[in-house]
């Protein structure tokens, strides 16, 4: 596109042409130009465009300098423009309702159907739509990769998660393991001190049939001395009474 003031691309074309529309002003010369370039963003907040991804000198248009100035910046000033821009930057819009915003103040002066070029710059047309369709794309490709990653977040947490499953479903088989085995420890201990007394208890008993049997042969043998001493001790008294009464009777016959 053409400067409207020149109808020349760029300002160094214009001013290699023609010096003769600019006039002196101490050492410096200065063109007399009847339009001035004007920023549908505002130049307040450059470093904030910025930082989303937006240069501000790409959304400019040729005004009619009373126009521009008497008109636009006025009403603007008049009904607080910085501030307006600073309280709808203040909600974090993304690049794509920055740029819609920008697209809507252009029209609202009357604009929607004017070119815009990038500052000083007239090789090149732009177009809020464009950028905003772009803006878009990239938003969309932005969310996209958001949710892949987010959605590799959540396979590598689900594989955290079964893999400390598994962890924890070997250690608690470990751990019954180690139960069963100390389960089997205790009853194979158990069976062990059962057949300790049982032996200890046929020993004892055996101890104590020995016993008896001995208790009864002592009795027995015990039992028989004293039927043995009887018996004597009978014969003894029968064979003493015996002597007496043959005494008795030799005495009756000697008298």
């Amino acid at each position: 596109m053409k400067n409207p003031n020149t109808g020349y691309t760029n300002y160094e074309d214009y001013r290699n042409h023609d010096e003769s529309v600019y006039h002196a002003e101490g050492l410096s010369i200065v063109p007399q130009f009847k339009t001035e370039q004007h920023h549908w963003l505002p130049q307040a907040f450059r470093e904030t465009f910025l930082e989303k991804g937006i240069d501000i000198d790409r959304y400019v248009t040729d005004i009619d300098k009373g126009t521009h100035r008497g008109t636009i910046h006025a009403s603007a000033n008049n009904n607080n423009y910085n501030k307006s821009w600073s309280n709808f930057l203040n909600q974090n819009p993304t690049k794509v309702q920055i740029l819609e915003r920008a697209k809507e103040e252009r029209e609202r002066f009357g604009y929607r159907d004017s070119e815009m070029h990038p500052y000083n710059n007239y090789y090149e047309n732009t177009s809020f739509e464009e950028d905003i369709a772009k803006a878009k794309k990239e938003e969309q490709a932005k969310k996209e990769e958001q949710a892949k990653k987010e959605e590799q977040a959540k396979k590598e947490e689900q594989a955290k998660k079964e893999e400390q499953a598994k962890k924890e479903e070997q250690a608690k088989k470990e751990e019954q393991a180690k139960k069963e085995e100390q389960a089997k420890k205790e009853e194979q201990a158990k069976k062990e001190e059962q057949a300790k007394k049982e032996e200890q208890a046929k020993k004892e008993n055996n101890t104590q049939q020995s016993d008896s049997v001995w208790s009864s042969l002592i009795e027995k043998s015990s039992s028989q001395v004293n039927n043995q001493q009887n018996t004597q001790q009978n014969d003894y008294s029968q064979s003493k009474t015996s002597l007496t009464s043959t005494s008795d009777r030799g005495y009756d016959y000697d008298q």
